[in-house]
Order: structure tokens, then sequence, then C-alpha cells
């Protein structure tokens, strides 16, 4: 699958912070946070990272609010949506405390700026034909 999406011009890599297939390329725009672990809240990193977002969206009069939306990419309560239509993914990964931190936790959202988001949707179902997945989105 890798071999082939990468020779269709949609390379394949493995992001640490879990999920499901992604697409990235032209006119998706990548945040991700690094933060200290300060509580086990799950919803506390994810509004760390949304909710600037949504109000970036209000000050431009789009509504947006965290949902999931079956049969999206990726799909998470912690999506944010306008008019039932995903426009961020957002994940997390718990980095466990080092000799130099109490744990960190990772925070990342893509944007769905701009761009064709059917096709990028339909690579990420393809990935998961070709890798033999029952995953289609």
């Amino acid at each position: 699958a890798c071999e082939q999406l990468a020779n269709e011009g949609w390379p394949v890599h493995v992001r640490d912070s879990g999920g499901t297939a992604v697409p990235h390329g032209a006119g998706i725009l990548n945040l991700s946070l690094m933060l200290p672990r300060t509580t086990t809240d799950l919803a506390h990193y994810y509004r760390l990272l949304g909710d600037p977002l949504l109000t970036l969206l209000g000050e431009y009069g789009l509504e947006g609010n965290y949902d999931f939306v079956p049969g999206s990419f990726c799909d998470g309560q912690y999506n944010l949506v306008i008019g039932g239509r995903k426009v961020t993914g957002t994940a997390q990964r718990w980095l466990a405390p080092g000799q130099d931190h109490g744990g960190a936790v990772l925070a990342q959202a893509m944007l769905l700026v701009a761009g064709d988001v059917d096709e990028g949707t339909r690579i990420a179902s393809r990935f998961y034909e070709l890798a033999g997945g029952e995953l289609r989105f």
C-alpha cells in the first residue's frame, strides 16, 4: 500500500499520535503542541488545542463545535465541525515522565483549509483497500 500510494504521489508516513490514515498535502495545515502533562483528562488537551481554533472560526462568522462525523477519516469526538462537516481532525500522544520532565502531551490538529477534501478522503480509503483492511471513509 505504501509503495503504490508513493508511486501515485501520496507518500505514506506514520505519526506517533495514532488514529487512522489522514491525508496531508497542499491546503492542509498541521498544528502540533507539546504541553506539560498536568492532568489525566484527555478533553483538557483537546480543548487547549481546539478552543482557539473555534474562536478564530467565530471571528470569521463560522460557528463550529466538537463532534463525531460518521464516515470521516480518523473520526473522533474532538473533530472541529462546521455545518456537519469535519474541518479539523485531532490526535494526542502522551509521553511518560522522563529524567527531565514529568510527562508531556503531544496534541495535534490537521486543518482542512483548502484543496480537494474528497480526493484526500478517497486516498485515505485507498490506503486501507491496498493494505487489505476494511476501513473506508
